[in-house]
């Protein structure tokens, strides 16, 4: 017989060994999404598969964590108004800890290019006085083409500061 109780407080050892492998997140969103509606499944699953595509979000390869989402065989229909809500819950989380860059990462995921390019932005203007950081070049080089703020300005300085670091990276 089926025991939702322990197949529930087993979903939830998986998904705490996630941090360890993140395919146990995977594994995890699986059997919570079996138990259906029991306690509160259908959430926990949905904080299991946003830790598995965390991952893969904030090593910018949102395509995969999309189409994992899409693919699960038991899930045809992704609740993804679910899925983003708690996406930016996770943005938002960041971007008080001061994390911008993981943040910015989030609102890329859901789609939200402005919220993101604040985030950009912010992580540029935290990290700009620091060592020199592909990141910050990366993100006022972004910024810079849509002509947000005063990325340019901040691109030229930038550039002419660490001009000889640019070049060896390029």
């Amino acid at each position: 017989s089926f025991a939702p109780g322990r197949a529930y407080d087993e979903a939830l050892e998986i998904a705490a060994a996630g941090t360890e492998n993140r395919q146990n997140y995977a594994n995890a969103y699986d059997a919570f999404e079996r138990l259906g509606g029991y306690r509160d499944s259908k959430q926990q699953a949905v904080e299991a598969a946003l830790n598995y595509v965390e991952e893969l979000v904030l090593s910018g390869q949102n395509k995969d964590a999309t189409s994992w989402i899409s693919s699960r065989p038991n899930n045809p229909n992704p609740d993804w108004d679910l899925i983003n809500s708690s996406a930016e819950a996770k943005a938002q989380k960041y971007i008080d800890a001061g994390r911008y860059a993981s943040a910015a990462a989030w609102f890329d995921f859901v789609g939200d290019g402005d919220r993101s390019n604040e985030a950009k932005y912010q992580y540029v203007t935290s990290n700009i006085d620091g060592d020199f950081s592909n990141f910050v070049l990366l993100y006022l080089k972004d910024l810079a083409s849509l002509g947000y703020a005063d990325a340019e300005d901040l691109l030229e300085s930038y550039s002419a500061q660490w001009s000889d670091q640019i070049e060896e990276g390029e």
